[in-house]
């Protein structure tokens, strides 16, 4: 993940991965959240209400329940 950055209610998390440039746009609606968690570290919330995980070696985010999410090409 190289930055996040919001416009209005949506979340735009700016991913690289090999030489391909990503967009993740997501919103919250009224239920969602994202969550920061060490590997191996127990969720707060339940794994099927998970939408989406991003990993780094010492980190991983977690949004869940989020009302909009999706992959786009930058």
């Amino acid at each position: 993940m190289r930055q996040t950055v919001s416009r209005g209610k949506h979340l735009l998390t700016h991913v690289d991965h090999a030489d391909r440039a990503w967009t993740l746009h997501t919103h919250l609606k009224m239920e969602g959240a994202w969550q920061v968690y060490a590997p191996g570290q127990r969720w707060r919330r339940p794994e099927h209400e998970a939408r989406v995980v991003l990993a780094t070696a010492d980190r991983l985010v977690v949004g869940f329940s989020l009302g909009i999410l999706e992959l786009l090409p930058r």
